[in-house]
């Protein structure tokens, strides 16, 4: 539970104050009657209520000041509701690195060839889906704006090549930014972008960036191409990059290695939301279960409000508390 107007609960101490007051009264009223005479008779000549009723008075009253002070906080209590729901079709974004380290053999025929039939095995198991491609090097560009065309999004996949995209590098920050741009403005529709790479960047940004894109709604999913162990750089790709760059003294090869451990720090370290693609159909069917899971069940925590319910409860109390007569039984005097 928690409270609209928090700052009305310190209206509870007027409680203590009532209180109070009111024991100071029957103080009073004591000390009164003892002055008047015989306390025995003094009592029964008062036209007063007996103790027990006007005790029951006051804790009615209280009770109702007290539930209307916290009604006027404005209460809501977290009701967490889980629900299946058909939703709009999903934008799944396929953000795929296309650097020269994404031609590594060490997964056949190499890690550029198997995100492509990643990709592929995905979009086979899609219906309404609509899906986008944005390819990043040392620059990033929009490969194909979101379509529900899955025949030609095959053939465009088939096309993919690090020659796409001119500038030399690794820019996962500025791919990131590009592919947030690319959903529409329909809030109703779940947002999934999935992140293909070695995780061989340099990009010190990027996880604040993934860390933005989370916030905003949209769902970011990574998937590890090659091996830890790694592979020599085909000499064809090298000296291209500094992180390539053969050793000049003994032009020793350059070996690039998966980095699973930065790809889980772009997923948010989050459980079914990095994939390790060695074994890529497997990686395929449980990235479309995480989606079927997405797209048609919900939990959502509302927030309900409790404050009529407050205020109609001190409403009963204090009608409760006027209907309770201040006199039961005026005393006779034939009665002393």
């Amino acid at each position: 539970m928690y409270f609209e107007r928090s700052s009305y609960l310190f209206l509870i101490g007027i409680l203590l104050v009532l209180i109070v007051a009111w024991l100071l009264n029957q103080s009073r009223q004591i000390k009164i009657s003892a002055l008047l005479g015989e306390r025995r008779l003094v009592k029964k000549l008062a036209i007063s209520s007996p103790l027990p009723i006007q005790i029951a008075k006051f804790s009615l009253f209280l009770l109702g000041v007290l539930f209307m002070i916290i009604g006027l906080a404005k209460p809501y209590i977290l009701g967490v509701n889980e629900h299946s729901r058909n939703m709009s079709p999903t934008d799944v974004v396929f953000v795929i690195d296309v650097s020269k380290s994404m031609y590594v053999k060490d997964v056949a025929p190499d890690r550029i060839s198997r995100a492509r039939h990643l990709v592929q095995d995905i979009i086979g198991q899609l219906s309404s889906e609509q899906v986008g491609i944005v390819l990043f090097s040392g620059k990033a560009n929009t490969y194909m704006p979101l379509t529900d065309d899955y025949y030609y999004v095959k053939k465009s996949v088939d096309a993919i090549s690090g020659d796409l995209v001119l500038q030399k590098g690794t820019s996962l920050k500025e791919a990131l930014r590009i592919s947030s741009l690319i959903y529409g403005s329909d809030v109703k529709k779940t947002k999934v972008m999935c992140l293909i790479s070695d995780g061989e960047f340099h990009d010190s940004d990027a996880v604040t960036v993934a860390d933005s894109i989370r916030k905003s709604g949209i769902k970011l999913f990574c998937f590890g191409m090659g091996t830890i162990d790694g592979a020599e750089v085909p000499a064809s790709y090298s000296p291209v990059e500094e992180e390539f760059e053969r050793d000049k003294n003994n032009n020793s090869p350059i070996i690039s290695h998966m980095h699973p451990e930065e790809l889980a720090r772009i997923a948010g370290n989050k459980p079914n939301t990095y994939f390790q693609t060695v074994d890529k159909l497997n990686a395929a069917s449980l990235f479309a279960d995480q989606l079927r899971t997405l797209e048609f069940s919900e939990v959502t925590t509302t927030p309900k409000p409790y404050y009529s319910l407050f205020l109609l409860i001190a409403l009963v109390f204090l009608i409760a508390e006027a209907c309770i007569p201040q006199v039961v039984k005026p005393y006779k005097v034939n009665e002393l």
